[in-house]
């Protein structure tokens, strides 16, 4: 087979797994964060409570991402639909997809780290100070994310980071930090811990509806957490493997492409995997 030949091949396998693949994620996951809403908005059980109020903001921040991120993605790629033609939606769109991003991960951290306070100071576990928690993550990274809005254009026909500067940072930093090892690490470390607590915690101790409670979206917060670890890491991984490729051929660009294409599924089920809370 011809060096083009093999590059079309790679591009139409490309393609298709942005359209089957897209498809499958946007249908599980807008259903998946519509349901979870319901649920976490609706019953006692958990509107009450600051950790299923932290898993809300998870599932609305998780249905952004559908939208912005998976929506347009499989439009794009897999129909041939160019949403993204002007610069406005281009710098909305990128300021949008990674604003979300940090406030699923940021979101689920925080719930983490609520379960295992709420264990050892009940005190903490309240919606009040969930809300400021959550009023602040939505402040720090609504200005995190300004210089999207000023970098990203349209270039050679899509949108693109203009700024080799804030160009490094992202790839760099944003995306191995902050949705990379920085949120792993907490939502490991403090998983262990709460599921540490809540297997000791004597039931004499609690009252028993609430321990049961307690444990449930302990459970909850464990599953989405073990998810994101085993979905996320591989396509962040090989982004940051990326940058240091220099010189390489179309064909081998195209390989990697498809690679990249098959990672970022798994990544983005990350966001649409949490249709398992409402399993």
């Amino acid at each position: 087979m011809s060096s083009s030949a093999t590059i079309n091949s790679l591009q139409y396998a490309t393609n298709q797994v942005y359209l089957y693949g897209g498809l499958f994620i946007l249908i599980t996951g807008v259903i998946g964060e519509v349901f979870n809403i319901l649920i976490f908005t609706t019953l006692k059980t958990f509107r009450k409570t600051s950790c299923g109020f932290y898993l809300t903001i998870v599932a609305i921040s998780n249905f952004g991402q559908m939208i912005t991120a998976v929506l347009i993605r499989t439009l794009n790629y897999g129909f041939s639909i160019y949403l993204i033609q002007t610069t406005w939606i281009c710098k909305i769109r990128e300021y949008s997809v990674v604003f979300f991003a940090l406030m699923t991960f940021t979101s689920i951290c925080l719930a983490t780290i609520d379960q295992f306070l709420s264990f050892i100071r009940p005190q903490w576990n309240n919606l009040r100070l969930a809300h400021r928690h959550i009023a602040f993550a939505c402040f720090i990274w609504l200005g995190h994310n300004i210089p999207y809005l000023i970098y990203c254009d349209i270039s050679s026909g899509s949108c693109q980071n203009l700024s080799p500067g804030f160009s490094n940072y992202v790839n760099y930093f944003v995306w191995p930090v902050f949705l990379g090892c920085l949120p792993v690490f907490i939502m490991i470390i403090f998983s262990i811990l709460a599921f540490y607590n809540v297997r000791t915690l004597n039931t004499n101790q609690r009252n028993i509806i609430r321990l049961s409670h307690d444990r449930q979206l302990t459970a909850m917060a464990l599953i989405y957490v073990l998810f994101i670890v085993i979905l996320s890491l591989p396509c962040i991984i090989f982004s940051v493997y990326e940058l240091d490729l220099i010189n390489i051929t179309a064909e081998q660009n195209a390989r990697n492409r498809l690679i990249y294409t098959f990672l970022s599924m798994f990544y983005y089920e990350c966001y649409a995997v949490s249709i398992t809370n409402f399993l």
